[in-house]
């Protein structure tokens, strides 16, 4: 399984039960990042996590989706 098929599946499994990521402070800060994806893109990511960055994902510890995915220090993509 490619990186990035791992860790939107991880994303996915995280959000089972949930409005929004652990990573996000609330509902609506997670609701403007998609719309800023959604208005800056024309082909939105599906994810957060291809804009996150090796230090976030260092302070996020154990409430990122992508804690269990060894090996990556950033999942990126273009759009």
């Amino acid at each position: 399984m490619k990186v990035l098929q791992e860790a939107y599946q991880n994303f996915l499994e995280s959000m089972e039960g949930r409005d929004y990521p652990e990573c996000f402070e609330s509902k609506e800060q997670f609701e403007a990042w998609h719309e800023v994806e959604t208005i800056a893109h024309t082909k939105p990511r599906l994810f957060p996590c291809r804009d996150c960055t090796p230090e976030y994902r260092e302070q996020m510890g154990e409430r990122c989706a992508q804690s269990k995915l060894s090996g990556v220090t950033r999942i990126m993509g273009k759009g």
